[in-house]
């Protein structure tokens, strides 16, 4: 990648779009893997890398296209390897948003 990218897409950023990329596959979708990590990479990463070019081509522009096809192979490596060591607290924290807001108690108390 360019030096004009350095500081926009970094192995923690790329890391994050492909966890994000895995939640959302967790439930049935009937969107692509590749069309969710264009999306995921419009939302997780500088404009830079995504709404300036895509403008300025008209289209999907190659950097953007270069890093949802890495978030897409992160994320099938992730799924590859199995959840890493520490993962629990990750996937309690998932269950608990899917659950909401039936794990909420009632707005109102009954008083005697």
């Amino acid at each position: 990648m360019t030096t004009r990218y350095q500081d926009a897409i970094d192995d923690k950023r790329l890391d994050g779009a492909a966890r994000r990329l895995l939640d959302l596959l967790a439930h049935p979708t009937p969107i692509s893997p590749d069309d969710l990590a264009i999306a995921i990479v419009r939302e997780m990463f500088c404009s830079c890398v995504s709404d300036e070019p895509d403008a300025s081509q008209g289209h999907l522009a190659s950097i953007h296209t270069a890093i949802a096809a890495e978030v897409v192979a992160r994320a099938q490596s992730f799924a590859d390897a199995g959840p890493p060591a520490g993962d629990d607290d990750r996937r309690i924290d998932i269950a608990s948003q899917d659950s909401f807001p039936a794990s909420d108690p009632p707005s109102w108390i009954y008083a005697s």
